[in-house]
């Protein structure tokens, strides 16, 4: 049975998380729940993805866990980042998805490649005397 894969969205903000780590400049780290945790694979494309996304205002962000993180001004946020940030969420989600497929590929490849051998030994078996 085939498992289906469910797209990371982000879901809320995490107030408790969030935090000004610098309290002479307006800017926070703001802290987004995301739809679950991320696997190793999708927070490395998110984040190099997003270190090469360029727009104006554009601030620093990374996801791990089941949060993304980004530096800025509060009333940045809604009007200049997460349309933004649902770009890139968007991207790698499909480009996880082609990930996966192709982690599945070549499973599948390998396992046929391992029959094959293993048909083939058991032939040159029952063909040898001893």
């Amino acid at each position: 049975m085939a498992k289906t894969i469910v797209d990371i969205a982000i879901t809320g903000l995490d107030d408790e998380a969030s935090s000004k780590p610098d309290h002479s400049l307006g800017l926070y780290n703001i802290v987004l729940t995301l739809s679950r945790p991320v696997p190793y694979e999708w927070a490395d494309y998110f984040n190099s993805r997003w270190k090469q996304h360029i727009y104006m205002k554009k601030r620093d962000a990374y996801a791990e866990n089941d949060k993304l993180t980004i530096y800025c001004l509060p009333e940045e946020l809604q009007g200049d980042h997460i349309p933004e940030l649902k770009k890139i969420i968007k991207e790698t989600n499909k480009s996880y998805k082609q990930f996966l497929s192709s982690q599945k590929l070549e499973t599948q490849r390998r396992k046929q490649l391992k029959k094959e051998e293993k048909e083939a030994l058991s032939s040159l078996k029952t063909k040898l005397k001893f």
